[in-house]
C-alpha cells in the first residue's frame, strides 16, 4: 500500500508521545501501575528465591479511596424555579443510579491515587436502552486511561481551557469502517476509496495478498479530537491516516451545520506539496482560552439565550489529588512509597530465604564418620559416629536465626512509618477497635482525616459541580423528548403526599355533602380515585422547563468520615437510657440533635423527622384537650345563663309579691279607716242611751267591716 500522509490527529498524537517519553511521564504511569499490581520484584540471578510481595502500595489506594469516597454526597440545582429545581434534581438522580455511579467514582479515586490524575469521558450512547426500555439512548460516563489522553497545552492545569483535547482506543476495523461517513464535497468514489483504506495498524501487505480476509480483521487506534469552533464543542475522528468524517459538533441540534470553509481550508489536492514538519489545524478554531480574561460588560438576554444553546464544555472531568507545578498532570499517591515498598518486599524475601535455607539442618560429617548410615532429619534418630579420635565426627550446623526478630521489627516499623504518612493508621482502619471506646475512635478519626476530608472539599466543590454542569448540558441538548422517570420520596416528601392526598378527600367529601342537600342525584366520590401514596412516583421530564433558567450548583454532603457510627449510635442510645429522653420536650429533643456535633446531617435528618411526629402527637393530644376544656367551658357557660334567668324569674316573683303587699295594705288601712269609724260611732252611740237604735245600727256597721277585712 502506497504511503500516505498522517492524519491531523496522528500528528498530534506523535507530539503529546513524544513529549510523555521525553518528560517520562509513561514509565512512570507504568510504574505506578505495576506496583499496585503486584509486579514489584526486581529481576534477581539467585537461584530458589521466594517472590514475597507485601502489596502496601494496593493496601493504601483502597483505604484512601474508601476513605475518601464514605461521604456520600448529592447536587442540588438551586433556581429561582422551584419547579424545573426539583425536577432537574430528581432526573439527574435517576441518570446517576442508572450509570451506577458510585461503582464509577470509585474506580475515578482509585485512578487518581494510582496515576495522580483520572480522566472522565461523558458520552451519550444512542444504542443503549434506558428508562424501562421506553426510550432509546443513555448518558454514559467512562474512565479514559491517561496514557492514551492529551491535551494540547500539557502546562495549562485547566482542561477546559485547552485549545484541544483528545483520546484514543482501539476498535475492530469493521467497526471503524461503519463509523466512517461521507465528507463534505466528496464524491460517492472518493467516499469509497477513502473507506476502504481503513487497514489494522499491524497492516502487512504481502499477508494481504496472501489472505484476502486480513484486511477485514484485526485492530486499529481511533484518535477521537474535541475542539472549539466559535465557543462550540467540535469533535472528529481519524485513524492513523484516515479521517473518518468531517468535523461534527458535539450538539445533535447542530451536527447538521457543516464547516465548508474549515473543510475546503484543510483539505488539500493530491498535487500540493506535502509538509511532514508541520502540523496543520484548521482556521477559526478557537484559541486557549486565556486564564486573565478582559472584564465584559453583562450579557444581553439574547446574548444569554445564545450562550446556553451551545454546547460549549468539553464533554472530559480530571480528577487529580495534587498537581504538579504548572502541569496539567497530577502526582500519584503511591510514588513516595515506592522505595519503602521495595525494601520491605527485599527484606521478607531474605527472610523467607533464610528461613527456606535453614529449615533442612545442615551437617558436617567427617570422612568415614557415618559408615553407610543415611541422616533423614527424623525425630529420634539414632546415629553412630564412627570416626576415629576423640573429637566429633558429625554435628550439625546451627542457623545463625539471631538477626530475624530485629529484621522483623524493622519491616514493622518501615510499615507503621508508611501507615502514618499516608494517614492510614489502625485507628483510622478500625484495627484497635477492641482497645478503644467509639468516643475515643471517632476522635482519633477526626484528627487523622484532615488530609481526606480536604480532597472531598476539591472533589464535591470543583469535579463534581463540573460533572455537573456537563451533565445539564447533555439534558439541554439531548434529551429533547417529554420523558418519564422513576424517583423515590424521603420520608418528609412522603408525609406531605399523603397530606395532601386526605385533604383531597375531605374536601371532596365535604363538597358532596353540600350537594347532597339540594340534590338527590349527588354522586359520592370514590375511593379507588385517590390512589395510595408510595415511596417511588413517576414524573415527566420535560426539558424546556430548564432551557431558559439560571442554576447554581451546590453540592451537598452527608456523613462525614470523622464521624463513626459507632459514635452516633452511642450519643442515641444514652438518650434513650434510663427514660432520659421522655424527660425532654420535643423542642428541646430537636435542640439537642440539632446542636451535637457528633452526629451527621443525615442522621440529624432522620430524627428530626422522628421529633416532627412526636411534636404532631403531642399537638394532637393538646388539640383534643383543649377541645374538651372548650367544651366544658359552654357547658359552664350555659349552666350560668339558665341561673341568670332564674335569678330574673325570682326577681320578677318578688316584684309581683310586692306589688300585691302593698295593695293588700292599703285595702286594710282603708278598712282600718272604717273600723274607726266604726269604733267612733259606737262611743258615739255609748254616750247617748238614747240613741239605741242608733247603738245597734253601728254594731251592724261594725260587724260588716269586720267581716270585708276578714275577706280581704
Amino acid at each position: 500500500m502506497q504511503d500516505r500522509e498522517y492524519s491531523l490527529n496522528y500528528k498530534l498524537f506523535l507530539e503529546d508521545e513524544k513529549y510523555k517519553k521525553q518528560s517520562n511521564l509513561t514509565a512512570y504511569w507504568d510504574q505506578m501501575q505495576n506496583f499496585y499490581e503486584g509486579k514489584q520484584l526486581p529481576q534477581t540471578e539467585v537461584k530458589g528465591l521466594p517472590k514475597f510481595v507485601a502489596n502496601i502500595c494496593a493496601f493504601l489506594v483502597r483505604t484512601k479511596a474508601s476513605k475518601i469516597i464514605g461521604t456520600p454526597y448529592s447536587i442540588v440545582h438551586q433556581s429561582a424555579n422551584e419547579r424545573a429545581m426539583d425536577m432537574l434534581d430528581k432526573f439527574d438522580r435517576f441518570v446517576l443510579t442508572d450509570m451506577q455511579y458510585p461503582v464509577g467514582l470509585q474506580e475515578t479515586i482509585q485512578n487518581m491515587l494510582i496515576y495522580g490524575t483520572a480522566i472522565e469521558y461523558y458520552r451519550f450512547d444512542g444504542n443503549s436502552v434506558a428508562f424501562d426500555a421506553l426510550y432509546e439512548g443513555k448518558l454514559v460516563r467512562e474512565h479514559v486511561d491517561v496514557r492514551r489522553f492529551a491535551v494540547a497545552n500539557p502546562y495549562l492545569n485547566s482542561l477546559q481551557k485547552q485549545k484541544w483535547i483528545m483520546y484514543w482506543s482501539y476498535f475492530d476495523v469493521s467497526a471503524v469502517k461503519a463509523m466512517c461517513k461521507r465528507k463534505n464535497g466528496e464524491t460517492e468514489k472518493q467516499y469509497e476509496e477513502r473507506k476502504n483504506s481503513i487497514v489494522r495498524d499491524d497492516y502487512d501487505e504481502n499477508q494481504a495478498k496472501q489472505d484476502p480476509q486480513y484486511i477485514q480483521h484485526g485492530v486499529c487506534l481511533v484518535f477521537t479530537r474535541f475542539f472549539r469552533v466559535n465557543g462550540e464543542v467540535v469533535y472528529q475522528s481519524s485513524t492513523k491516516d484516515v479521517d473518518l468524517f468531517s468535523p461534527r459538533y458535539l450538539s445533535p441540534s447542530a451536527q447538521e451545520k457543516v464547516l465548508v470553509e474549515m473543510e475546503k481550508k484543510f483539505n488539500k489536492s493530491a498535487d500540493s506539496e506535502r509538509d511532514e514538519t508541520k502540523v496543520r489545524d484548521y482556521e477559526g478554531i478557537d484559541p486557549e482560552v486565556p486564564t486573565i480574561e478582559a472584564q465584559k460588560d453583562k450579557m444581553t438576554s439574547k446574548e444569554y439565550q445564545e450562550k446556553l444553546s451551545k454546547f460549549s464544555l468539553y464533554p472530559f472531568v480530571d480528577f487529580a489529588l495534587s498537581r504538579r507545578f504548572n502541569h496539567f498532570y497530577g502526582i500519584s499517591d503511591i510514588q513516595d512509597y515506592i522505595s519503602a515498598q521495595q525494601v520491605v518486599n527485599y527484606l521478607y524475601t531474605l527472610s523467607a530465604k533464610n528461613i527456606q535455607d535453614n529449615a533442612w539442618g545442615k551437617w558436617i560429617v567427617k570422612a568415614g564418620a557415618l559408615n553407610g548410615q543415611k541422616i533423614n532429619n527424623n525425630g529420634g534418630q539414632v546415629l553412630v559416629d564412627y570416626s576415629r579420635g576423640n573429637d566429633w565426627g558429625i554435628k550439625r550446623v546451627e542457623a545463625n536465626s539471631g538477626n530475624m526478630v530485629n529484621v522483623c521489627e524493622y519491616i514493622n516499623n518501615i510499615i507503621s512509618v508508611i501507615r502514618t504518612l499516608s494517614g492510614s493508621t489502625e485507628a483510622i482502619t478500625g484495627e484497635n477497635a477492641a482497645q478503644l471506646s467509639g468516643y475515643a475512635i471517632s476522635l482519633l478519626q477526626e484528627q487523622g482525616n484532615t488530609v481526606f476530608e480536604m480532597v472531598q472539599q476539591k472533589i464535591w466543590n470543583g469535579n463534581a459541580i463540573d460533572e455537573a454542569k456537563i451533565r445539564l448540558q447533555f439534558y439541554i441538548h439531548y434529551y429533547d423528548k417529554k420523558m418519564h422517570f422513576i424517583y423515590e420520596l424521603d420520608d418528609t416528601e412522603f408525609i406531605k403526599e399523603e397530606r395532601a392526598r386526605d385533604w383531597k378527600i375531605d374536601r371532596d367529601l365535604a363538597r358532596y355533602r353540600a350537594e347532597a342537600q339540594t340534590n338527590p342525584n349527588a354522586v359520592p366520590p370514590k375511593r379507588e380515585d385517590y390512589p395510595a401514596v408510595t415511596h417511588f412516583q413517576e414524573r415527566e421530564f420535560d426539558v424546556n422547563e430548564i432551557k431558559n433558567e439560571k442554576f447554581y450548583i451546590v453540592p451537598k454532603a452527608g456523613r462525614g468520615i470523622k464521624y463513626s457510627e459507632v459514635v452516633q449510635a452511642d450519643q442515641i442510645n444514652q438518650l434513650f437510657k434510663d427514660g432520659a429522653i421522655s424527660k425532654l420536650s420535643a423542642a428541646d429533643k430537636k435542640a439537642y440533635i440539632d446542636l451535637n456535633p457528633l452526629l451527621d446531617e443525615t442522621t440529624k435528618a432522620k430524627y428530626m423527622h422522628i421529633l416532627e411526629q412526636e411534636a404532631e402527637s403531642q399537638n394532637a393530644i393538646l388539640t383534643q384537650q383543649v377541645q374538651q376544656l372548650t367544651q366544658t367551658l359552654q357547658d359552664k357557660d350555659m349552666m350560668l345563663t339558665a341561673m341568670q334567668q332564674r335569678i330574673t324569674a325570682q326577681a320578677e316573683y318578688i316584684k309581683n309579691l310586692t306589688g300585691q303587699f302593698k295593695n293588700s295594705l292599703s285595702a286594710a288601712n282603708e278598712q282600718n279607716k272604717i273600723y274607726q269609724k266604726a269604733l267612733q260611732a259606737k262611743s258615739d252611740a255609748t254616750s247617748s242611751s238614747s240613741q239605741s237604735s242608733k247603738a245597734s245600727a253601728s254594731d251592724k256597721l261594725i260587724q260588716e267591716g269586720v267581716n270585708a277585712a276578714i275577706a280581704q
